[in-house]
């Protein structure tokens, strides 16, 4: 049965996982933290925002972002010391940063467009994070949540 499974052709083998989609942008986070930050998919669409989890990157999301890209717009950020992100400018990795570095991606980059937020692990968490300290922000802005894993 193994050598069965590994003679059939890989329908993946070609995709390239590491891949970082669209434009690449850095946002500076309200603690000076540097988030790299990729914008992908049409404008003035309603926007998707995906969070990795911990020891992650936003390529994570490879096959979701390559999905709906084609009809929303996907922004995707590395967590504070994760991928190429910079380390907390001031050693602050608490969930209460990973909220505020949330909110500055929002305001970088979403506007006043509507959002969900899908959050994966401690990515889920830094949304819980967000909503605590930002109750304002869900309903005008964020309209949707998914947590997996969180």
């Amino acid at each position: 049965m193994i050598r069965k499974a590994r003679t059939r052709p890989d329908p993946e083998r070609g995709e390239d996982l590491a891949e970082r989609p669209g434009t690449q942008r850095t946002v500076v986070s309200l603690d000076g933290t540097r988030l790299a930050v990729n914008v992908v998919g049409p404008e003035g669409r309603p926007t998707l925002v995906f969070l990795h989890g911990f020891s992650g990157d936003l390529t994570l999301w490879h096959y979701q972002w390559r999905h709906f890209s084609k009809d929303f717009r996907c922004i995707l950020f590395d967590q504070r010391g994760h991928g190429r992100s910079g380390p907390a400018a001031q050693g602050d990795y608490s969930l209460e940063a990973l909220g505020r570095d949330l909110k500055a991606v929002l305001d970088a980059e979403a506007g006043d467009a509507p959002v969900a937020l899908m959050g994966h692990g401690m990515g889920g968490m830094a949304v819980l994070s967000f909503a605590e300290m930002f109750p304002e922000e869900f309903g005008p802005r964020v309209r949707a949540v998914v947590l997996a894993n969180t």
